[in-house]
């Protein structure tokens, strides 16, 4: 009696214990050990009772049999999942790089964006696409302000109309060029070339030697005051000092100012140092 007791505890011992087992998610080889551990015991309780671990009667062999199949089998009805080396070549092979579409970033400018006035009315058509020409094809006009645009009262003629708009930001902001000639000739209206800074330099310094009552006394500053700074619209401005002597042989400090685009100089200005 005491053994049959003994047996139908053990049962419903199993019968908890194995839910509770089976929720852990026990790692794969661990899963396995436990069950064939259990497989082993009840083939032994089988031939052979083992009283110290309370499998003295061959009955309960089914129920730690039932046990070890349970725990042999994948959780919740699941199939073992493929190695990780498998796992990987699966993932790589259904990966396919698409090459993302070029990405317009310029922006098409329509008569809202301009402010019409009375110079810039009669040409509209060719005003606008001159905006959006030069916002395509002059690298110094990504940032551009089409409502600036105007007509130039200093260039161009009456045939062949000469227009601007404002391009850049803050010290960096110029007006671009374009005439009719330009937008109807289909012409590229790219950033202006500027002159290289050891040329700039050297005209600036001739202009001085050129202006001087001694040219042979000039002494040119090429370090301490000198500053070359290029423009958004392809001109250049150099800034420095020099020293020469007068008439009276007094040698006196001056301040030279030269503005130059890729042809070479435009203006000069200098004044007497304080």
């Amino acid at each position: 009696m005491k053994r049959i007791l003994r047996n139908v505890f053990l049962f419903f011992f199993l019968a908890m214990l194995l839910p509770a087992m089976l929720q852990l998610s026990l790692p794969r080889n661990a899963s396995v050990l436990v069950g064939a551990l259990a497989m082993g015991l009840s083939v032994i309780a089988l031939f052979r009772p083992l009283p110290s671990l309370g499998l003295g009667h061959r009955g309960i062999s089914s129920s730690v049999c039932f046990a070890a199949l349970m725990l042999l089998m994948p959780p919740n009805g699941q199939q073992a999942a493929p190695n990780e080396t498998m796992a990987k070549d699966i993932s790589t092979a259904s990966v396919e790089t698409v090459a993302s579409p070029p990405i317009d970033t310029f922006r098409t400018f329509t008569a809202k964006d301009v402010v019409w006035d009375k110079y810039t009315k009669p040409h509209r058509e060719v005003v606008l696409a001159g905006v959006n020409k030069l916002h395509r094809e002059n690298s110094r006009c990504k940032d551009i302000d089409p409502g600036t645009a105007t007509r130039s009262t200093k260039r161009g003629t009456k045939n062949n109309p000469v227009f601007f708009v404002t391009c850049g930001e803050g010290t960096q902001a110029f007006n671009a060029y374009f005439s009719k000639s330009d937008v109807v000739s289909k012409k590229t209206l790219v950033a202006a070339r500027h002159i290289s800074q050891g040329e700039a330099v050297l005209l600036c310094e001739q202009y001085a030697k050129a202006k001087a009552a001694h040219p042979g006394t000039v002494d040119f500053s090429k370090f301490l005051d000198l500053g070359v700074r290029e423009l958004g619209d392809g001109r250049t401005r150099v800034v420095s000092s020099f020293t020469a002597k007068n008439s009276f042989n007094m040698e006196l400090k001056y301040n030279v100012t030269c503005l130059l685009n890729a042809k070479g100089l435009i203006e000069g200005h200098i004044s007497e140092a304080t």
